[in-house]
């Protein structure tokens, strides 16, 4: 795995510093993507399915074709406010340094 010894758990400076070089948190443009991407499809499904219900009964049916453009417009569309939260939502670059001594 790696050559680095684990960070001492019981130091919660350390874990703060450990949490920063962990995951999506070295790279925090690629955690807002993963959020956005995220949220956007989950948006994306919620709004597909109210589209499918709100569908007339006698209406031409649907191949899958034009439901898939019909997901990646509603997906782009649901990726808008939910890049915005996501970008709203990320701490300062100085959320994961340990407190300063008085």
């Amino acid at each position: 795995m790696s050559d680095r010894p684990e960070p001492q758990l019981e130091d919660p400076a350390e874990i703060l510093r450990a949490a920063r070089t962990r995951a999506l948190g070295t790279r925090p443009a690629w955690r807002l993507l993963a959020i956005t991407a995220w949220s956007g499809f989950i948006g994306a499904v919620a709004l597909i399915s109210a589209w499918l219900l709100a569908m007339p009964a006698d209406s031409e049916p649907l191949d899958l074709e034009r439901l898939a453009e019909v997901f990646i417009v509603l997906w782009a569309l649901a990726a808008i406010p939910a890049f915005s939260a996501a970008l709203l939502s990320q701490p300062p670059p100085a959320a994961f340094d340990p407190p300063k001594r008085r």
